[in-house]
């Protein structure tokens, strides 16, 4: 058949030799009358009839039908392949976020227990040199708790030095994941406006095409 679908409207010439036909498609075509011939002879063609006013019609061409879809179709993969690429950002920033985070409290989780095996140790220190200066002279008992508090007052400072460093290192992590909750919502956000301009700049586009095509129309 001439057309990829139903036909709309057919005309003949006013001399009876071209039917024309137009299709939902927007391909026109042409076809040429023959006389038929039977046992009285040829068929004489019929009367001149009045001039057929032709419709006021402006079809859409399928080559333009195909280049707007195709423009479709592009701009719907653009917008994909820019999700994707987006979606593709954010997961390599949290797993980065994530890496770091799991480095530093593996880091401080070390040292916290290197800390405690020493403080472990240097209470075991401190409770065989009790039990071995217990015997010892009264005279060096004063000497002694004075090197005693010394020693607990230097680990303790190191300890609240630790505490102090557990803290900033907390507060650090917790900055990294509000500074990384702000990233994400400015390219949710930069990622939505950008979208949302594709579309109306397609969709004004679209209009000006429909409202110059009425134009042309009319």
């Amino acid at each position: 058949s001439a057309h990829a679908g139903n036909i709309t409207c057919m005309c003949a010439s006013q001399d009876d030799q071209f039917l024309f036909s137009a299709g939902e498609d927007g391909s026109l075509a042409i076809f040429t009358f023959t006389e038929e011939v039977d046992a009285n002879g040829p068929r004489k063609n019929r009367e001149k009839e009045p001039p057929i006013q032709f419709a006021e019609e402006i079809l859409v061409t399928k080559s333009d039908m195909e280049e707007k879809t195709s423009l479709m179709h592009e701009l719907k993969n653009k917008v994909e392949e820019l999700t994707l690429h987006n979606e593709y950002q954010l997961r390599l920033k949290d797993m980065n976020y994530n890496e770091r985070i799991k480095d530093v409290t593996s880091k401080f989780t070390e040292e916290l227990e290197q800390d405690r095996r020493k403080y472990g140790k240097l209470k075991k220190e401190k409770s065989a040199m009790e039990a071995m200066f217990k015997d010892r002279l009264e005279k060096l008992e004063v000497q002694h708790d004075d090197q005693l508090r010394a020693i607990e007052n230097s680990y303790q400072d190191k300890i609240d030095a630790e505490v102090q460093r557990f803290n900033s290192l907390v507060d650090e992590r917790e900055q990294l994941a509000l500074k990384w909750d702000e990233q994400n919502q400015v390219m949710v956000e930069t990622h939505e406006r950008y979208v949302n301009d594709v579309t109306k700049e397609f969709e004004s586009k679209l209009t000006e095409e429909l409202k110059e095509r009425e134009s042309i129309e009319k």
